[in-house]
C-alpha cells in the first residue's frame, strides 16, 4: 500500500502567511485605540506633540508643504480606516485597500519602495516577521512609523499596531486597531 502526502494548495507564488491576513475587515471601534486615547491628549495636543517630535522640537509654519504633507501622512496612519481589504498577490506582494477605495500594493521583500499615501510618496519597507506583517513608513530623517498586522484566528480578528520608532520618537504604548472579519460564517 502506497500513501502520498500532499501539502495544502496555495496559489502559485503567494506566501502562505499572506493568506492568514487576507480578507475583508471592519474596524471594531470599541476595541480600538484612537490617537488621543493612547496618550490621553486632545487631538490638537497630540498633533502638536507628534509634529514637534518629528521636526526636531520645532513647530512648522502652515507654509511648509513638506511638513504639511508629513502631518497629513501621520494623521492618515494614526486614524484607522473603517474597513480594510487585504489581498495577497503573486511574487510576494500584498495589496491593502481602505474604505475610501485607495489601494496600495506592497512588496514583502523588506526593500524600501515609494508608496503614495495621498499626502505624497513616502518610503515604505514591508516584510514578514514570523506571523506579523511589518511595515516601516519613513516620515522624517530619523523617524519611522511601524505598522504590524496579525490575524488572530481565535477571535477571527485582524490586529494592527502602530508605533513610532527612531531617535526623536515619543515613548509610549503603540496604538492598536482591531478589525472584525466580514467573512461569512
Amino acid at each position: 500500500m502506497t500513501m502520498t502526502l500532499t501539502a495544502a494548495a496555495t496559489p502559485s507564488g503567494i506566501d502562505p502567511r499572506a493568506l492568514s491576513i487576507a480578507g475583508y475587515w471592519t474596524l471594531n471601534a470599541d476595541l480600538s485605540d484612537t490617537a488621543t486615547a493612547a496618550r490621553g491628549d486632545t487631538d490638537a495636543q497630540l498633533e502638536r506633540h507628534w509634529a514637534r517630535q518629528i521636526l526636531g522640537g520645532r513647530l512648522a509654519s502652515p507654509l511648509e508643504r513638506h511638513t504639511a504633507s508629513r502631518q497629513e501622512l501621520i494623521r492618515s496612519v494614526l486614524e484607522p480606516a473603517t474597513q480594510l481589504t487585504v489581498a495577497p498577490a503573486e511574487s510576494h506582494r500584498i495589496t491593502i485597500v481602505d474604505a475610501t477605495g485607495a489601494w496600495r500594493t506592497f512588496s514583502t521583500s523588506g526593500r524600501a519602495e515609494l508608496i503614495d499615501y495621498g499626502a505624497g510618496f513616502t518610503e515604505t519597507a514591508t516584510r514578514w516577521e514570523e506571523r506579523w506583517l511589518r511595515q516601516d513608513v519613513t516620515i522624517g530623517p530619523d523617524t519611522t512609523i511601524v505598522k504590524r498586522f496579525l490575524a488572530a484566528p481565535e477571535s477571527d480578528s485582524l490586529i494592527v499596531t502602530i508605533a513610532l520608532d527612531g531617535a526623536s520618537a515619543p515613548q509610549g504604548r503603540p496604538l492598536m486597531h482591531v478589525y472584525d472579519s466580514d467573512r461569512i460564517k
